[in-house]
């Protein structure tokens, strides 16, 4: 036994300094992991609008004390970080209305060095409506890159540039602006925009006495277009006590003959049904072929060695006097000796013809109809007696609608 109790004590004297050093390197990691309590300097990283004037730590819960800097009333929407063991003004949770120059109290309970180096993020709606955070941390703030303390009136790309501590709209200014229909002249002053100015307000919302306001009346066009309408052709568009709109129907400021707003606000053809019975000469009954044309394999066909005009008619069609009419005929074979041969439309003829028809192709032609008739037309001319052929795949007529 006594030479067991003497191991044991040369034992500790021997390794016992490693064990009380083991000890203490435990109970440090201990406390730096824990707890944190002592003396602790907080920052506001917004200091010109959140101010920090004071705030303590003892035995992981910290006190705070702010003040509401922005020179008008703020509502603190929300505010996270430090645990959540948090309290502004003895309120949890909620909206918490601070006054200008008001104090703001938080106490945060049961924090721990990780939370303590995390910090607390406020979230707030300053007195112009603006959503804006303000972080508050234990660790001190370096100095922003770049800072060069700009005056009132210059460049800025960020509030940390200006010895103000405000960018608004790019530009160092004395205050921050509020709303969209304000913004940061020249001098650094905040001032409404003209007016009537759109560039910042909802489409069909303009600036009226300092605040984006519904466009009173009608608009139409570019002048729709200008308020931010943007659905369809610009010729459609709307803008109608606050609401932007199209035109689905009618002409409009649609240009060209047969144009108008169709049912997406868009310039297109605005015509009607059909008109021509056969269109595709499908049924020789349904034409009156004059000399030297017929009618065969879905083809309307001409030839001859002669002068003269000769018509293929379809009768029954109601054309009414001022009217305007689409006619879209497709020649797949014209070939004339005479170089003053031609093929044209006519509804009726001789005023409500379109133009000389010379060549293959499709023509897209608008007629007006030059009196109240019920024929349309194709007149094959030719000045001299030489060879003269056409083979005409469809003609269709529709009426102008707009």
């Amino acid at each position: 036994m006594k030479i067991k109790t003497q191991a044991g004590l040369e034992y500790l004297l021997t390794y016992g300094w490693a064990l009380v050093l083991i000890v203490t390197l435990v109970g440090a990691v201990v406390f730096v992991m824990g707890t944190p309590t002592g003396e602790t300097t907080f920052y506001s990283l917004d200091p010109t609008k959140i101010m920090l004037k004071s705030g303590t730590l003892t035995d992981g819960t910290a006190e705070i004390k702010l003040q509401n800097a922005t020179g008008g009333q703020i509502t603190i929407t929300n505010f996270s970080g430090m645990g959540n063991d948090c309290e502004i003004n003895g309120q949890g949770e909620g909206e918490i209305r601070i006054t200008a120059g008001g104090e703001i109290s938080i106490v945060c309970q049961n924090v721990s060095n990780e939370e303590l180096a995390q910090g607390l993020e406020i979230a707030y709606e300053n007195y112009a409506g603006l959503q804006k955070t303000v972080a508050i941390t234990a660790t001190e703030p370096t100095a922003t890159p770049g800072r060069i303390d700009l005056a009132l009136g210059e460049a800025c790309t960020a509030a940390s540039e200006c010895q103000s501590g405000f960018c608004e709209d790019n530009v160092c200014c004395e205050t921050e602006c509020g709303g969209e229909c304000q913004f940061c002249n020249a001098t650094g002053t905040c001032v409404n925009r003209s007016e009537g100015d759109s560039t910042e307000c909802s489409a069909c919302f303009s600036c009226q006495g300092g605040s984006c306001q519904a466009n009173v009346g009608l608009l139409e066009g570019a002048a729709a277009t200008a308020l931010g309408c943007e659905t369809g052709s610009q010729e459609c568009r709307y803008c109608d006590n606050g609401t932007c709109g199209f035109y689905p129907s009618g002409k409009h400021g649609c240009s060209g003959t047969c144009q108008g707003c169709n049912a997406s606000g868009n310039c297109a053809a605005c015509v009607g049904a059909e008109m021509v019975t056969d269109p595709d000469f499908d049924n020789p009954g349904a034409w009156v072929t004059g000399d030297n044309w017929w009618i065969s394999n879905g083809l309307a066909l001409y030839s001859t060695n002669e002068s003269g005009h000769n018509d293929l008619e379809q009768d029954g069609i109601p054309f009414q006097a001022g009217k305007s009419y689409r006619a879209i005929t497709v020649v797949d074979y014209f070939s004339a000796e005479d170089p003053d041969t031609s093929l044209k439309v006519c509804i009726p003829e001789p005023a409500g013809c379109g133009a000389l028809i010379k060549n293959e192709g499709t023509y897209t032609q608008y007629i007006t109809a030059s009196a109240a008739m019920n024929l349309l037309e194709l007149e094959a001319e030719s000045f001299e007696a030489s060879g003269f052929d056409i083979e005409i795949e469809s003609i269709s007529v529709k009426e102008c609608t707009c």
